[in-house]
């Protein structure tokens, strides 16, 4: 599995302090069209944010600080989220090849569909806002699938809760 040295997102949009890594070197002057290979982007302050878009019109907004890993693996869009807020309007997947978001607690396979996360290193929530997120908790592996309005908290703990709830049920 190694990524594309080819762009695999274009810059579509950003505010404050942003950040663009490829192979452990900083660009700090990435612009609005700008198109970018692997690599990581940094949101630096609180009201920074960055929005990049995949060529199938996969779109990524990143809000606040945010690190995020950005790879194309044989075909498969895949997001290693360390810390911070992502929004996602994921297009239409190719069968067999879902696009998968990797923070330290969980994993989730997405197939096309529009759903925000938030992580840290403890936990990662999720919030679908349409279609379905198949979320697997790093911990122990159990599978969760949370459909619109749900949202489910994969935590490294095995003992929390791991079960999609309606989302206006959800108190934070």
């Amino acid at each position: 599995d190694t990524p594309s040295p080819m762009p695999v997102v274009r810059v579509v949009d950003l505010n404050g302090p942003v950040k663009w890594i490829v192979g452990g070197e900083a660009i700090a002057r990435i612009k609005v069209g700008d198109a970018l290979p692997s690599g990581t982007l940094e949101t630096l302050a609180p009201d920074s944010w960055a929005e990049v878009v995949f060529p199938d019109g996969t779109n990524v907004s990143l809000s606040g600080q945010t690190s995020v890993a950005i790879s194309l693996i044989e075909g498969r869009k895949v997001l290693r989220l360390r810390d911070g807020d992502l929004s996602i309007d994921a297009a239409k997947q190719p069968i067999g090849s879902p696009m998968q978001i990797i923070t330290p607690s969980a994993q989730a396979d997405v197939l096309g569909t529009r759903f925000n996360v938030t992580a840290d290193e403890f936990s990662a929530r999720f919030v679908v806002n349409e279609g379905l997120v198949r979320v697997t908790r790093l911990a122990d592996g159990k599978v969760e699938d949370v459909a619109a309005e749900e949202v489910v908290v994969a935590a490294l703990e095995q003992g929390t809760e791991f079960t999609a709830s309606p989302r206006r049920a959800f108190v934070e």
